[in-house]
């Protein structure tokens, strides 16, 4: 009996970390798979031969894209096989969820399964794959935080679905329904984190603090509520309504909201802001809203501005911080260490790659429109997700709170990007450049220890003079 009641739990507990890893990773998982789908069936559409059918209703670029993903996920299987061989369970998965998903592609009803289908790779690489055990631990300790997000959050649609149809005769009432769901409830998500630090045994110093963590959660909570109020809305607004045009949405929204999650995780495992920095980070975040502002008001414009001030700003502003430490011509002059000139460095990449993304999205997108006499340019692409976002177009309130949320998303991917392509090209560059063999680098001690070296050799006859 006691045997059979362990066997009972132990397999309650594998339920429960596979529903917690569903949760947790599945809308992450939906929404980068869809976008590696559509990135490599984007230049095919612009072929003269999208328009071509070939069978049952699809387009040449369809079977392009489906030959182009079996063959990856092929090749894939192939490669992972030596490593997953001896565990008969991934393998038996792997190849049947590729074969049920090559037939259910080629079904007329079930053909939206072609955006998914790289979400086996991509699970099979996080948790097989030794090069990305960073991404695998994040997930495995953040699982149970981002399930209970993912759960607050499907609860909080579907109340919501719930309680905007009703009529609610009393006012108070109505007014405090409002209160609930746009000050309550961000404040409710953000007590999460209390959970996340009790459960992860998190101990903070005394000179530091979690209050900008829990500000910083509280705005993304109302934040990604807001959203989700909005979409709901305009969803209800729908005469068809069908829960396609509502999930992917919220999916996005949810994986948005994991780059802010991964910053918040690492300084609470840090044990929280210095005291001191708090009033530096908030003027960052201030900068950041503003920066979003102007994106939004004046993209073209505010490209340009930021393309020539940047490489002021990093090399000229920051880079020669270290002169205005000195007060006089007899004051000791810091010198940039190693840790500066890496940031200096990583600064320049990033920031270059973050406006080469913007202004990316901003050819690719923007056509120009005639509108009371004058030519405007307009962002397609932008403009679909305002619409997105808000579909009905009436109030200018909403509109306006719309295109920020926008250019907010627009600009976060595009930092998120640029982040991951610097990262990717300095490991590239390094494996070109970084063999002494081909001559690029001359490997040798840097010039201050140098320095250090050659005074300490030549004073040595004096400090064995003195005995020191």
């Amino acid at each position: 009996m006691i045997i059979k009641n362990c066997n009972f739990k132990s397999n309650v507990k594998k339920i429960l970390k596979f529903l917690y890893n569903i949760l947790a990773w599945g809308p992450a998982i939906i929404v980068i798979s869809s976008l590696v789908s559509i990135f490599l069936i984007l230049p095919f559409t612009l072929l003269p031969v999208k328009e071509v059918k070939i069978f049952n209703e699809k387009s040449l670029p369809f079977f392009i894209l489906e030959f182009i993903v079996l063959t990856l996920m092929s090749y894939y299987g192939y490669r992972i096989y030596s490593k997953i061989k001896n565990n008969k369970i991934a393998v038996f998965l792997y190849c049947l969820v590729l074969i049920l998903s090559i037939a259910l592609v080629f079904c007329y009803r079930y053909r939206f399964v072609i955006l998914l289908q790289p979400a086996l790779p991509l699970v099979y690489a996080i948790i097989f794959e030794e090069k990305l055990f960073k991404i695998r631990d994040f997930f495995s300790t953040s699982k149970v935080m981002l399930a209970s997000l993912n759960i607050f959050d499907v609860c909080y649609i579907f109340a919501l679905q719930w309680v905007i149809p009703l009529d609610i005769s009393p006012e108070w009432l109505s007014w405090g329904i409002v209160l609930f769901i746009t000050i309550i409830c961000p404040a409710l998500r953000t007590g999460l984190l209390n959970f996340y630090t009790k459960q992860s045994k998190k101990r903070k110093n005394r000179d530091k603090t979690y209050f900008s963590s829990y500000v910083v959660m509280y705005i993304i909570s109302f934040v990604q509520l807001f959203l989700y109020l909005t979409t709901t809305l305009n969803y209800l607004k729908l005469q068809d309504k069908s829960i396609v045009d509502l999930a992917p949405v919220n999916m996005m929204f949810a994986t948005l909201f994991i780059y802010f999650w991964f910053v918040l995780k690492t300084q609470l495992d840090k044990g929280g802001y210095d005291k001191k920095n708090e009033l530096l980070r908030w003027v960052f975040g201030v900068l950041y809203v503003l920066l979003i502002f102007f994106y939004d008001r004046i993209e073209g414009g505010f490209l340009i501005i930021l393309t020539w001030l940047l490489p002021v700003l990093i090399s000229t502003i920051i880079g020669k911080l270290h002169y205005q430490f000195a007060t006089d011509d007899s004051s000791q002059l810091p010198i940039p260490t190693l840790k500066m000139k890496k940031h200096i460095y990583w600064l320049h990449l990033i920031s270059f790659l973050t406006l080469f993304c913007l202004n990316l999205f901003s050819a690719l997108f923007t056509v120009q429109k005639i509108k009371l006499d004058e030519i405007i340019p307009v962002n397609t692409a932008k403009f679909s997700i305002i619409n997105l976002i808000n579909p009905s177009n009436k109030e200018l309130a909403s509109v306006w709170m719309s295109s920020i949320i926008t250019s907010f998303i627009i600009v976060s991917l595009s930092i998120i990007l640029a982040t991951a392509l610097s990262v990717g090209v300095v490991k590239f560059l390094k494996l070109n450049y970084s063999d002494s063999a081909k001559g690029y680098y001359e490997y040798r001690n840097n010039g201050f220890s140098a320095l250090i070296n050659r005074r300490y050799k030549r004073n040595i006859r004096k400090r064995r003079k003195n005995n020191v």
